[in-house]
């Protein structure tokens, strides 16, 4: 393993930057191959990107900041840049671009993922370090044993022989560290991401629930009326098989207006309360991030 490139995903937020601090270590002391790359959607919240940066230069790593490129014409898929580390930011550009050829994105067709990051994120890879010549590290923790796809996951795992996609690699292959310890981990560092998890990945992504989404536009409102712009403005594009009018993007019907509307009457703290009453923050809920999958030998998509 430690022969090939390790490609390392960092994905922005607390538990792949500790990756990256454990990664390091591999490479320094080592002497592996490491290569760290980050997928920019450009709806982070900003002090995702502030909190990147800081990784950046305290860990000293070369970070590829990948940023997808839309071609508009018909059939031909979409590309990438690299737009280094100032080259990152909240930018709602490139989702505006994806809705405008590929119609808008929700939960109901949540392609977001695939088209930002995965599709760019593999063909960056191949094209920079050749297909079939890099392993891939994914932050998932031992603790989110759904998120561990083709890993026997048990409680004595460390030090034993695991049944795995040879080609891609987690966290907790090299980590027993649950989210607590993660959380632990950054008090002890001299800077930290200064969000609520509420806010982490896409500040307004189509996946939280709305108590979430409701408790990121009172905080940053400003943000919250440009992401609707996106789905709402007359340049949106909507299949004509949606069964929902422009806007209605979330779970059960939901637009982030009506979902406004829905929580007008309670305050940001009955709010917050109701989303830790809920367990809303619990690993593998939503707050958990929207990992690029990486995709060595089943061809580029979305071509």
């Amino acid at each position: 393993m430690i022969f090939m490139i390790n490609i390392v995903s960092f994905s922005g937020g607390r538990t792949s930057a500790y990756m990256v601090y454990l990664m390091e270590d591999k490479r320094k002391n080592h002497g592996w191959d490491v290569e760290y790359v980050f997928c920019d959607t450009g709806a982070e919240h900003p002090k995702t990107y502030e909190f990147i940066r800081k990784c950046v230069e305290h860990f000293g790593i070369n970070l590829h900041c990948i940023k997808a490129l839309v071609n508009q014409e018909s059939g031909v898929g979409n590309t990438y840049k690299d737009v280094g580390v100032n080259g990152i930011g909240f930018d709602l550009t490139t989702i505006k671009e994806n809705i405008r050829k590929y119609s808008t994105f929700s939960i109901m067709n949540p392609y977001c993922t695939e088209r930002l990051k995965t599709t760019s994120l593999n063909k960056f890879c191949n094209d920079k370090f050749g297909k079939g010549n890099y392993v891939n590290w994914l932050g998932m923790r031992i603790d989110e044993p759904k998120r561990l796809k083709n890993m026997e996951v048990t409680p004595d795992m460390f030090g034993k022989k695991l049944h795995v996609n040879p080609n891609v690699r987690y966290l907790a292959q090299i980590s027993d560290f649950i989210k607590e310890d993660i959380l632990d981990f950054w008090l002890k560092m001299p800077f930290d991401l200064e969000i609520g998890e509420h806010l982490g990945n896409c500040v307004f992504c189509v996946k939280k629930s709305a108590k979430k989404i409701a408790l990121a536009q009172r905080e940053d409102p400003e943000l919250a009326k440009l992401w609707e712009e996106c789905f709402t403005d007359k340049e949106t594009r909507v299949l004509p098989a949606n069964k929902y009018p422009k806007g209605v993007i979330y779970r059960n019907g939901q637009s982030l207006g009506s979902i406004i509307q829905m929580f007008s009457d309670f305050s940001n703290n009955e709010i917050k309360n109701s989303i830790h009453k809920t367990k809303s923050l619990d690993s593998g809920s939503c707050g958990e991030s929207c990992e690029a999958q990486f995709d060595l030998f089943d061809g580029d998509k979305n071509d």
